[in-house]
């Protein structure tokens, strides 16, 4: 039985209501004050579209429903159903202020700030969705990933159907122009389409989501007429960066800002395979694109680098090529 927001908002203490198979809790568009925590059974999250409603989530015990309302007074997001026999623990705003008022007013404010944090968060992936489809399939990808991805063999393994849907919900994507997204996707090497084992339907396997993400990053760049700076860094200065963090492996010392060692060890390292001049012009082109410091210390110069930026410059290196791949119909 679904209970009034009056019914809930009279109340001194949290309902605890039950929810037959089928019945609403609440629905896409309405405004709501309260959220709802599974005490028991499982919810499905809903969003309606031009053919109808299509689940994008389902909630089990311990979860929460409706806390951007509570918190920020928006109007729902989606439409919640009990998919099975469920009870739940209904707080409304009156229940979370007395609630908050034994804890410091700045960790409410904090609590609040995260929320609607979120929530435009949420608002902003749209907006980008929207502008650039292959940029917003891959975001919504990425969103989905923490929570959907079940182990694949060499990689993660994602629903087609449950991107697909969201894709149109969020992008406005027909599943034909996601499926050429993802055909794209899959000749640059960035997934992999499969049947699922022991299952009907097929799901995407990601094996690099760094490579994901760094693609989303050169579509952007892109778009502004821009290139990765790491891609203009020399392969003599990448070399000599790389000779860093061998020696680093026996001799640097982790700090706060990155891994530190002596320029010293490094010429030593570097002594017979490459000349003092051509050192000193690698050491500087690091330091002017910010890839490692260098200070002074005890009559010696102190070399710091973070092992993070040569990770990624070897990625770049690695994906650009496949990034900049002209293919047929794109």
């Amino acid at each position: 039985m679904l209970l009034s927001s009056d019914q809930v908002g009279g109340s001194d203490v949290p309902v605890q209501q039950s929810y037959k198979v089928g019945e609403l809790l609440f629905e896409e568009g309405l405004q709501g004050k309260e959220m709802y925590l599974i005490q028991e059974g499982k919810v499905g999250v809903f969003k309606n579209s031009p053919k109808g409603r299509m689940p994008i989530s389902v909630v089990g015990v311990g979860g929460i429903l409706g806390e951007q309302s509570i918190f920020g007074n928006h109007s729902r997001s989606a439409t919640a159903i009990a998919v099975e026999p469920t009870r739940a623990l209904i707080i409304n705003q009156k229940h979370l202020h007395h609630v908050m008022e034994s804890i410091p007013p700045w960790l409410y404010a904090m609590l609040k700030v995260i929320v609607t944090r979120l929530h435009e968060a949420r608002l902003r992936v749209d907006q980008s969705a929207l502008k650039d489809q292959e940029r917003g399939l891959i975001l919504i990808l990425l969103l989905l990933l923490p929570r959907y991805k079940e182990a694949a063999p060499e990689g993660s393994g994602i629903d087609l159907e449950l991107l697909l849907q969201d894709a149109e919900l969020i992008c406005r994507l027909r599943e034909k122009e996601a499926r050429s997204i993802l055909s794209r996707l899959e000749k640059r090497g960035l997934i992999r389409m499969e049947r699922q084992p022991d299952r009907s339907g097929a799901w995407l396997v990601i094996q690099d989501q760094g490579a994901l993400r760094l693609y989303d990053e050169f579509l952007l760049l892109k778009s502004r007429g821009e290139r990765f700076g790491e891609a203009v860094i020399s392969v003599e200065a990448v070399a000599t960066l790389s000779n860093i963090a061998y020696v680093a492996q026996k001799s640097g010392q982790e700090t706060i800002e990155g891994t530190a060692l002596y320029k010293s060890a490094v010429a030593e390292d570097l002594s017979g395979l490459s000349d003092s001049a051509l050192l000193e012009k690698n050491l500087s082109e690091l330091t002017r694109t910010g890839l490692i410091l260098m200070l002074p210390a005890e009559e010696e110069t102190l070399i710091i680098f973070q092992k993070e930026k040569l990770n990624r410059i070897k990625k770049i290196r690695e994906w650009l090529p496949k990034f900049e791949m002209e293919l047929e119909g794109a």
